[in-house]
């Protein structure tokens, strides 16, 4: 699989057209609003089941090229950091327990392209694609009774969306769909802080949407 993939990429770059003014490296910021459902187990039973919404901001690198007047595929590598995550105290036993996380994420998208609108300084069309994205969640230890041992989630999505270029700027809106990997992490054990007790904790994501923005050199 990994060589056939490898194989339609060389494929799409190497007969672009290489007149062709769209194309070029690019280099900007994505935006997404993603959630988050995390679950705390003790001895597997659940404990607290809660989800929050976070945002998600990073670069973006890559290179876009066309092999007809309308059809073209890009390639870009992604590195980005989420705003701190708080999941609200749940009880266990004679303790309040309120856990923080910070999310990081990189990866890899891949689409094709293709504008419907076509003009000199404006252009509008279609993308679809693939991406994969390794999330980190890095549990905080801000209180006196917090859970410990962090946690991360792999996620191969498909994603479908629209694009603008002016002149050389482009924007990009996306909607990442679910996930052909699953999109939950294992349960992963972690100690909570202030006390000797062991926990089981998962994270689950959903779909979720993207706004891109990059300039082409």
């Amino acid at each position: 699989m990994k060589k056939k993939l490898l194989m339609l990429f060389c494929v799409v770059f190497l007969y672009a057209d290489e007149e062709n003014i769209k194309n070029g490296l690019f280099f900007g910021l994505e935006l997404g609003v993603n959630s988050l459902q995390m679950e705390v187990f003790e001895n597997f039973t659940p404990l607290s089941l809660q989800k929050k919404i976070f945002a998600e901001i990073g670069l973006k690198l890559g290179d876009q090229l066309y092999y007809t007047e309308n059809f073209g595929a890009k390639l870009s590598v992604y590195c980005g950091l989420g705003n701190k995550i708080i999941f609200s105290d749940f009880a266990y036993k004679d303790f309040a327990v309120s856990q923080s996380i910070l999310p990081f994420s990189m990866g890899v998208d891949f689409a094709f392209l293709y504008d419907v609108v076509n003009r000199e300084n404006f252009v509008f069309g279609l993308n679809f694609g693939a991406g994969y994205r390794f999330r980190q969640y890095f549990l905080l230890h801000e209180g006196i009774y917090s859970l410990k041992n962090n946690f991360h989630i792999h996620q191969i999505y498909p994603e479908i969306g629209v694009h603008f270029y002016i002149h050389n700027h482009q924007i990009a809106l996306s909607y990442r769909f679910g996930g052909i990997l699953s999109q939950k992490s294992a349960k992963n054990q972690a100690t909570l802080y202030g006390a000797n007790d062991t926990f089981y904790l998962r994270g689950t994501l959903e779909d979720y949407a993207t706004l891109e923005y990059s300039y082409r050199f």
